[in-house]
């Protein structure tokens, strides 16, 4: 036999093999016997033994004409229970060497007992045939025997010792020298009264032609790696009740993209619980719309990159969505996705908020008569109002992205220069006059500046130099709310004492840690939450997680903060043995709540002040001027001689008339804009169509209008009669009016049936409206853009408030001596 160690070291032969083939210890197995490293790696690799009747060890011209070799290679494990070498025994099947194969032997125990693991070597029928020194030494300093173990039967000492592992390592040698098993491993504790230790128990067969002539029990001890094993789960248990604790859901993913560990906090966004997503791949519980874009991301994390705030939206177990907002890392070594997620549903209605308020900002800016633009810091314009583009005498659509140097070059050499990069250096509103030559105006400006950039405001002052006014601008500017590191978490006893308590404190609250070591809890609650608080605090015990109510809690400057709590029953918990509580501040979000309702109750009562304020004011005027209506009516039967006086009458009957009349266009609209409930009754549109244009007959007839009428999709509505009659009236009239004198006049009403309601839409051909530079105010009162004559500016404020009252809508689409197109929206009833 030999005795390779690697497939590079061949460390010993014995006298029978040396006796047919001399070689050198020491040589190199490649050097040796090429032709054998192939089975070498076989048998490294897989750690299996293997048999051959090829000739790779160069006995061919030994074999005696009737005689017949067989080899058989035999993995041999090294102290890190992997296989080390490979013992080489050839075995020639026409006679037996006894002392040969006794030289063998001994060589092979020298061996044995030079490894530290534990080892024996049983016959077919499990009687020990050699032991190694380790098992002896082991047996001895365990109170055991140290001679004697040679022909014991192993099968049977480790049956008859009663343990459970002696009996299941009796049952593997039974299957491995049956050939049921083509090895068998079992790790179990071997403690001693002064120490516990682990132990891994190996069973390997050796074959001869195919049959199993011995076996090899190995018992390595693996103490110091079992206990790394242990304090790894122990750390790990730590790790995962800190991470049950947090709101947010902690979680880790395999590259195949499933779950490998979630915290508790998946309960409470995404409805499972951690048991139920460990192996699910995360993909399956994105929704629909997001996967695509969540597949990319997931790409750009392998790549290298970072996420922060990925957003995107979760399928609850309740078949709902939820919006999340993700970190997270790939960690290449590990091959692992670190991942932290939390539910984004609040983030998201405040961005509604932010957009809603934005977009009233943004009509605010586009009606007032001031210019308004914003620079980037790169002094790019990114908008510009309306007014702005008529001062400057630019649009936004070509000046949006472009530099305003590159617009107004000769401005680099003047104030708005030097201004606008003070305001920014130094952080600080700028407010001056200054002459712009391109555009042959003075500019009185206001610049205010912010994190991306300024912000402006500008008056033509050319004309009215000498009367400055002051433009004062409160720009607020949201941060998001939900960001890494925004939890303070924190450990209490039984008590409410603090033991332990994150460093986060110190950043929100301002508290330094070492402050609050110790200190009870409840004396920092403001008193009228405290009892409440206490009363839920003495819950836990009997619940094990509870989430509390905000509360105030007092911080470093003796200020209450708003702060909402989940707090974790741990007390039983060796690794933490504590309350631990989750905690997050929310005074922003309690403060903006309170003032939102402040404000909309203000505005109530102002709104219904105006409203009662008006109706009063009309009632005060109609009385005197209904009577002085019915003085000048009285007074037109009396002769007038005078013809001053005559003049003066008729001048004060028009003027009377005209006031009357106002009241009346007031009152009208005051009624609708009160009447929010009125009701509406099935109309048929040809009928309305067929009054209002033989109430107009004369004017359509001098007009030589032609006049189409299509309600094919949509032949009735369900609306108030009165107002859809003034609608018909105000807009033909308006037709008739504003038509152009240059061509017939063409007008179209049509019916359309939209998705989410109908659709009434006049057109004709006059001589249209200037949007561009009339759209923000076409439906305010009193608002002409034409010098027509008997043109009020009502007429369309009029119907506006009317469709709008109802829950409709008005728009507009019109071309300069084109043609104009009022498209009415109807919601469906």
């Amino acid at each position: 036999m030999l005795l390779f160690w690697g497939k590079e070291q061949f460390c010993f032969l014995n006298d029978a093999y040396y006796a047919r083939r001399p070689v050198s210890i020491g040589s190199s197995a490649v050097d040796l016997c090429p032709d054998l490293v192939p089975l070498l790696e076989q048998v490294l690799t897989t750690g299996t033994a293997v048999q051959s009747q090829e000739d790779l060890l160069g006995w061919s011209k030994l074999l005696i004409p009737a005689g017949k070799i067989s080899f058989s290679y035999s993995p041999v494990f090294g102290d890190t229970g992997k296989p080390a070498g490979a013992l080489v025994t050839c075995t020639e099947t026409i006679q037996a060497e006894p002392e040969t194969m006794g030289t063998g032997g001994m060589a092979q125990e020298l061996i044995l007992d030079n490894l530290s693991a534990h080892i024996a070597v049983l016959d077919p029928k499990g009687n020990i045939i050699t032991v190694n020194e380790a098992w002896r030494k082991f047996s001895a300093d365990n109170g055991g025997p140290t001679t004697g173990f040679v022909g014991s039967n192993y099968l049977l000492i480790c049956r008859q010792s009663g343990e459970d592992e002696a009996i299941q390592i009796a049952e593997g040698i039974d299957k491995v020298l049956r050939g049921k098993l083509t090895e068998f491993t079992l790790d179990y504790p071997c403690h001693s009264p002064t120490q516990q230790r682990w132990f891994r128990a190996r069973v390997t067969p050796v074959l001869a032609d195919g049959l199993i002539t011995q076996v090899v029990v190995k018992h390595q001890d693996i103490t110091e790696k079992e206990k790394n094993w242990l304090l790894t789960q122990k750390a790990l248990q730590e790790k995962q009740n800190i991470l049950d604790a947090s709101l947010d859901m902690i979680c880790t993913i395999d590259p195949e993209g499933r779950f490998i560990q979630v915290s508790r906090a998946c309960r409470n966004i995404l409805g499972y619980d951690p048991e139920e997503l460990q192996g699910v791949t995360f993909l399956n519980l994105v929704s629909k719309q997001d996967q695509v874009k969540t597949i990319r991301a997931t790409e750009r994390l392998v790549a290298g990159e970072q996420l922060y705030n990925f957003e995107n939206s979760y399928v609850r177990k309740d078949g709902s969505l939820v919006p999340m907002a993700w970190s997270a890392r790939w960690e290449a070594k590990e091959e692992v996705f670190y991942c932290v997620a939390r539910d984004n549903t609040e983030r998201k209605r405040i961005e509604e908020q932010l957009n809603l308020q934005e977009q009233k900002t943004r009509t605010i800016l586009e009606s007032i008569t001031d210019g308004f633009g914003v620079l980037d810091k790169e002094w790019k314009i990114t908008y510009c109002n309306p007014e702005a583009e008529r001062i400057l005498g630019i649009t936004e659509e070509t000046a949006v992205g472009t530099s305003i140097w590159d617009i107004f070059p000769e401005a680099i050499s003047l104030k708005f220069y030097s201004e606008y990069q003070r305001a920014l250096v130094e952080q600080e509103p700028v407010h001056f006059e200054e002459y712009l030559p391109s555009i042959q105006a003075w500019l009185e400006v206001t610049a205010y500046p912010s994190e991306d950039g300024l912000s402006i405001y500008f008056k033509d002052v050319t004309e009215r130099i000498k009367d400055k006014q002051a433009l004062e601008l409160s720009e607020q500017r949201f941060k998001a709310l939900v960001q890494e590191g925004v939890d303070m978490i924190g450990i209490l006893d039984q008590e409410g004492n603090v033991t332990y308590v994150s460093p986060t404190i110190e950043q929100i609250l301002g508290i330094p840690v070492e402050f609050l070591i110790g200190k009870n809890v409840f004396d920092f609650i403001h008193e009228e939450d405290r009892e409440w608080v206490f009363q839920y605090f003495l819950l836990l015990g009997s619940v094990k997680q509870m989430k509390l109510d905000p509360f105030r809690f007092l911080d470093a400057q003796q200020k209450y903060r708003w702060i909402e709590t989940v707090a974790t029953d741990l007390l039983d918990s060796p690794a933490v043995g504590g309350i631990v509580v989750n905690a997050r501040d929310i005074t922003q979000r309690i403060q903006q709540a309170q003032e939102r309702e402040d404000l909309i109750r203000e505005l109530t009562l102002t709104n219904n002040d105006l409203r009662q304020f008006t109706f009063i004011t009309s009632h005060n005027f109609r009385a005197p001027l209904s009577n002085l209506i019915g003085l000048l009516d009285l007074m037109q039967d009396i002769p007038v001689e005078n013809p001053l006086l005559a003049e003066l009458i008729t001048g004060l009957q028009t003027s009377t008339n005209a006031l009357n009349n106002t009241i009346n266009d007031l009152t009208d609209i005051l009624i609708i804009k009160s009447s929010h409930s009125k009701s509406g009754e099935p109309i048929r549109l040809r009928e309305v169509f067929d009054k209002i244009t033989n109430q107009l007959s004369i004017a359509l007839v001098e007009a030589q209008a032609d006049v189409s009428f299509d309600d094919t999709q949509v032949p009735v509505v369900n609306y108030d009669r009165s107002y859809i009659e003034s609608i018909f009236l105000n807009l033909l009239s308006n037709s008739i009016k504003y038509r152009s004198y240059d061509r017939k006049l063409k007008i179209s009403i049509t019916t359309r049936e939209i998705e989410n309601g109908i659709q009434l839409v006049f057109s004709d051909n006059g001589i249209g409206i200037d949007l561009k530079r009339y759209g923000n105010r076409l439906f305010g009162l009193y608002q002409r853009f034409h010098d027509r004559p008997n043109s009020k500016g009502f007429g369309l404020y009029l119907i506006k408030s009317q469709i709008e009252s109802l829950g409709g809508s008005i728009q507009v689409e019109s071309k300069v001596n084109e043609g104009t197109s009022f498209i009415i929206t109807f919601k469906k009833q």
